[in-house]
């Protein structure tokens, strides 16, 4: 293979391997190269008032919260806010979204800058701080859901990590929405069943759902509770024993549980999440 042969196969194997999905808001950019975990690197793309608009889909944000480097101090967090003040991309912390806004006629060159950043900063993180072992491969819940509902594009009326009062306790609940046409508060709780000790987090999960749901607390507050936690049939006896434990008990209490590893499920969640906060309903 000469110079020339080379030149051209590198050229085909870079541009082939560049992928562009249309969605709702834009397209997403699928580049020919991995993150650590070996999950291709995107982008999204979308249009505001002429301009573009590029992010990361909560990418970092999740990869910070999964490396529990998204602390203030911490230093892979430390490393994200300096290169993105450096480039002058915006940082929402609310969203977890890392934006930029380019010219279509003057500075689209940015859209390079902006892949070279993001994948820059997915390289180094996993190496700053030693990465929390993972339970046969199956990828971090939070981070998960975090990046696909940071997809859907909810409006600001979804509450983020946010606390809710039940009759005995003050509990961490992860989304949080009031949804008008019924006066009911939709409460969402993520159940990772992927990290240590699967039991005591569907004990936990019973117990925050039943002091959320009291009955004294229902007749003040209209609220419903959905829990979406992830297991599978390859999983080991602790995480089965966990998953049998959510699902049991939403008969019981009046929850629902939702298994993200189960295609059917998970697509129920969703379109039930985006009906909830279509604007007629909010």
């Amino acid at each position: 293979m000469d110079t020339e042969q080379l030149a051209n196969y590198v050229k085909s194997a870079i541009t082939e391997g560049i992928s562009v999905v249309t969605i709702d808001t834009g397209f997403l950019i699928r580049f020919p190269f991995n993150n650590y975990k070996g999950e291709p690197v995107e982008i999204s793309v979308h249009t505001n008032n002429g301009n573009l608009v590029i992010d990361d889909i909560g990418l970092i944000s999740g990869l910070l919260f999964e490396l529990g480097e998204h602390g203030e101090d911490a230093l892979g967090h430390l490393i994200t806010r300096r290169l993105t003040e450096s480039y002058r991309f915006n940082m929402n912390y609310n969203d977890g979204i890392i934006s930029q806004e380019v010219s279509v006629s003057k500075d689209v060159e940015k859209l390079l800058d902006f892949v070279q950043v993001i994948t820059s900063i997915g390289t180094v993180l996993p190496f700053v701080s030693k990465p929390r072992k993972r339970i046969e491969g199956r990828k971090k819940l939070g981070a998960q859901l975090a990046r696909e509902i940071a997809q859907l594009r909810l409006p600001l009326v979804v509450e983020k990590s946010t606390k809710v009062e039940g009759k005995h306790e003050i509990w961490d609940i992860d989304y949080k929405y009031h949804r008008k046409e019924d006066s009911l508060d939709i409460l969402i709780l993520v159940a990772d069943l992927g990290l240590k000790e699967p039991k005591e987090r569907a004990a936990h999960t019973v117990t925050l759902a039943s002091d959320v749901l009291d009955t004294d607390l229902l007749r003040k507050s209209r609220r419903e509770l959905r829990v979406v936690y992830s297991a599978n049939g390859n999983g080991n006896d602790a995480t089965r024993r966990a998953a049998d434990i959510i699902e049991d008990y939403q008969r019981r209490i009046g929850y629902k549980a939702f298994n993200y590893a189960n295609p059917q499920a998970k697509s129920s969640f969703t379109n039930l999440t985006i009906q909830d906060l279509s604007p007629m309903k909010l």
